[in-house]
């Protein structure tokens, strides 16, 4: 019985380890996924940024005699 005992605890132990390390990459890849997003956001900024950029260079160049 001690043997078997000794056997379940080192099996928790291993299942404990395996689960901590699946916790470990869902957050990683939930960190990851929340980086895209940002990056998503700021590059879509930024070329809303180029577009009225340009949009108004053209119209001084335009306005120009």
């Amino acid at each position: 019985i001690a043997e078997l005992s000794n056997h379940f605890d080192k099996c928790q132990q291993l299942l404990n380890s395996i689960s901590a390390s699946i916790s470990t990459k869902a957050m990683t890849v939930e960190g990851q996924k929340k980086k895209l997003e940002e990056s998503e956001q700021l590059l879509n900024q930024r070329r809303d940024l180029v577009v009225n950029y340009t949009k108004s260079v053209e119209e001084l160049v335009r306005s120009e005699p």
